[in-house]
């Protein structure tokens, strides 16, 4: 699990399935019955299982700011957490996804976003050709598009996305649609 951290900067954690295991004999509503806690049903922890666990997150918050190659596998050492195995650093590029918002109505109150992927998040968000219905707006920080539309029809506008690499950003642009059904 511990790439996924570096390779999507999106994720802002992660949780394990249950921390202590069903009661032996299964649950009563519907008798499942597995092992799939941190702990035994005596409250004893699954060590390797909790080491393992203890590792990736001290070296999370790291990988998430450093450039280069990345640690594919950590040890527990005497000096702390050492990086046993490396591999080259996978960097996805900067796109916007779909090419349609949800359907609006006009008059009526709207919310979709923009989506992106890729890069380095934060991202910014503008509008380089095209425009949205009056009473719609683009958040620059967010992607949202909020509001409500005040004629109906068809728009397209296109998007460019930012994202926060250094020293030079890296952009996207995408082409998206907008319908407005006329108010009822």
């Amino acid at each position: 699990m511990a790439p996924l951290y570096e390779d999507a900067p999106w994720v802002v954690g992660d949780e394990w399935f249950e921390y202590v295991d069903e009661p032996q004999g299964g649950r009563v509503s519907d008798g499942e019955n597995n092992n799939f806690g941190l702990v035994n049903v005596e409250n004893q922890p699954y060590d390797d299982l909790v080491t393992q666990m203890e590792i990736m997150h001290s070296i999370a918050p790291d990988r998430l700011v450093r450039s280069g190659a990345m640690c594919d596998a950590w040890a527990r050492a005497e000096s702390g957490v050492v990086c046993t195995a490396t591999m080259a650093r996978v960097s996805y590029p900067l796109e916007v996804l779909g090419t349609a918002l949800a359907n609006a109505n006009q008059g009526q109150g709207y919310r979709d976003d923009v989506v992106a992927e890729g890069g380095r998040p934060p991202y910014t968000y503008t509008i380089q050709h095209g425009s949205l219905p009056r009473g719609l707006r683009l958040h620059f920080k967010t992607g949202d598009i909020t509001g409500k539309p005040e004629a109906s029809g068809s728009y397209t506008v296109s998007i460019e996305v930012t994202d926060s690499t250094t020293p030079v950003p890296r952009r996207a642009t995408g082409t998206l649609s907008l319908d407005v059904a006329p108010r009822r």
